[in-house]
């Protein structure tokens, strides 16, 4: 696996496959299913600003979080899929 390091103020993120049927057993279509907003940090910036302390991040590889619907860069790499996301729209971390 290649080493990624988040650059300026983001967070990347491994997010769960979508659900590709319902509890009921209904297969769902590609444009049925929701894309999750949620995922496990896998790199956070070391690029803080001189007025950001580093430890009110609060966020490490290993933690869930959710994040804003509608944000974020999706990449490939290795044949993995994660996305980039602004720290700031980070909204929780779970646990």
């Amino acid at each position: 696996m290649v080493k990624i390091t988040a650059m300026n103020d983001k967070v990347v993120i491994k997010r769960p496959a979508a659900a590709t049927e319902t509890l009921g057993g209904i297969i769902l279509p590609e444009l049925a299913q929701n894309q999750v907003c949620s995922g496990i940090v896998i790199s956070v910036t070391n690029d803080f600003d001189d007025d950001f302390d580093e430890d009110e991040c609060g966020l490490k590889a290993g933690d869930l979080v959710i994040f804003k619907e509608y944000t974020g860069s999706n990449i490939d790499i290795d044949n993995e899929s994660y996305t980039v996301v602004d720290l700031s729209d980070i909204l929780v971390k779970v646990g």
